[in-house]
C-alpha cells in the first residue's frame, strides 16, 4: 500500500520493476524540496524486504512459509515494514543527517562501503537510505563511487537530492534517476483528505498554500507551527516594504540569527508572495497561490510596476544563492533589504 500521492507514474514504475524483479543497484530520486523524496525512498526501502508481497526470504524451519499476496509494495504490516518504520531493521539504513566535521562524512561513507559487502542479516537486501545526498563533499561522493561502481547484488542504494547538478556525474551516471515534479492543487488537497481526513475546504486551501510541495501540506495539516512561521515570514516582508532603513537593517539583523534552512524558507516564501504581486500586475490575478494575502497583494500590486517587482524577486534570489553558498549572511540580507522597494503604504502581510 503505497502512501505516496501526487507522483503516480514514479510508483508505478517502481512496482513494475518489483514484480519482474528487475530492482536497479542505486536510484537517485530528485526534486524540489518537501515534494515527497524521502517518502518514496522510504516506502521504496521497506517494499524491497515486505514479505507480503514476495514471501519469506528464506524457507522457515517451523513450517510452510505463507504465499506471498497483494501488489508490489510496502504493506506496512508485515514484520519487516512495522521493524522499518520503528527504524530497527537491521538491512535498512537511512542517513538523514550528514556530519560536517573535517574527513568524517567520508568515514560515514566508508561503514555503507563495508556494510554493503556483508550478506543481509534476515531481509532478501540491504537497503542504504541516503536523504539530502546534495548535502555530501566530493570526497564523500568519489568514496560512494566505490559502491555504485561494484554493487553486491543484494544491496540497493537510494539516493535523494533536490537537484542532479548538485552531485558528481560519475555518481548520477551510475544511478537510476527518478525525477518528481510538483503534483497539482487538487491532487494534494485530495492526499489532504484521504490520508489526513481533513475538510475540503481545509484540504483545498493548505493544497494551494503548498504551492506544489505535497509534503509541506502533510505536515501542515498536523502541525499548525508551520502556518505561524509563514504568518510570520509574510509579516517581516511586510515591515520591510513599509519600513525605512533602519528599520531594514533591524530586519536583516533579526533573520541573520536564524539559521541558514529557515533563511532559505523565508526567503522561498517572500519569493511565492512578489511572483503573486507580479501576476496581478500582469493582469493574472487568477493565478496567485497566497489567496488569503489578496488585499495586501493588491494594496502593494497598486503601488509597483513590473519592472520594481522584478527587480526585487532577482534580489530575493541572489540571496537565497548566498545564504546556501555560506557568504556573509547579514551582509547578503541588509542588501537584500536595501534593494527591496519602498512603499508607502501595504496593508499588513500577517
Amino acid at each position: 500500500m503505497w502512501k505516496t500521492r501526487g507522483h503516480d507514474a514514479a510508483v508505478e514504475l517502481l512496482k513494475s520493476s518489483l514484480a519482474q524483479d528487475r530492482v536497479s543497484h542505486a536510484y537517485l530520486i530528485s526534486g524540489p524540496e518537501r515534494i515527497g523524496k524521502a517518502t518514496l525512498a522510504r516506502e521504496l526501502a521497506m517494499a524491497l524486504n515486505c514479505t507480503t508481497w514476495q514471501g519469506e526470504p528464506q524457507t522457515s524451519l517451523f513450517g510452510d512459509v505463507s504465499e506471498p499476496s497483494g501488489e508490489p509494495g510496502p504493506c506496512y504490516d508485515c514484520g519487516a515494514c512495522r521493524k522499518a518504520m520503528a527504524a530497527a531493521h537491521p538491512d535498512l539504513l537511512v542517513f538523514e543527517e550528514w556530519t560536517t566535521e573535517r574527513g568524517a562524512m567520508t568515514d560515514q561513507v566508508r561503514a555503507i562501503q563495508y556494510g554493503s559487502g556483508l550478506l543481509p542479516f534476515e531481509g532478501r537486501r540491504k537497503v542504504y537510505v541516503l536523504l539530502n545526498a546534495q548535502d555530501m563533499t566530493v570526497a564523500a561522493q568519489n568514496t560512494l563511487l566505490k559502491t555504485l561502481e561494484e554493487p553486491a547484488p543484494t544491496v540497493c542504494l537510494i539516493l535523494t537530492a533536490v537537484t542532479p547538478r548538485a552531485l558528481l556525474p560519475t555518481v548520477v551516471s551510475r544511478c537510476q534517476h527518478i525525477q518528481l515534479r510538483a503534483p497539482s492543487t487538487e491532487t494534494i488537497a485530495q492526499a489532504l483528505i484521504d490520508l489526513k481526513e481533513i475538510e475540503p475546504a481545509r484540504a483545498h486551501e493548505l493544497a494551494a498554500l503548498a504551492q506544489g510541495r505535497i509534503g509541506w501540506a502533510l505536515e501542515a495539516a498536523d502541525d499548525e507551527s508551520l502556518l505561524d512561521s509563514r504568518r510570520d515570514g509574510l509579516e517581516a516582508l511586510a515591515q520591510a516594504l513599509r519600513g525605512g532603513t533602519v528599520q531594514r537593517f533591524r530586519l536583516a539583523e533579526m533573520l541573520a540569527a536564524a539559521g541558514a534552512e529557515e533563511i532559505d524558507d523565508v526567503l522561498e516564501l517572500w519569493l511565492s508572495w512578489l511572483r503573486d504581486v507580479l501576476l496581478i500586475v500582469e493582469g493574472c490575478g487568477d493565478r496567485i497561490a497566497n489567496r488569503d494575502q489578496g488585499e495586501a497583494l493588491e494594496a502593494a500590486a497598486a503601488k509597483l510596476d513590473a519592472h520594481q517587482v522584478r527587480g526585487a524577486i532577482r534580489a530575493v534570489q541572489t540571496a537565497r544563492w548566498q545564504v546556501a553558498g555560506a557568504i556573509n549572511t547579514r551582509m547578503a540580507l541588509e542588501v537584500l533589504l536595501l534593494r527591496l522597494p519602498r512603499l508607502e503604504r501595504v496593508d499588513s502581510a500577517a
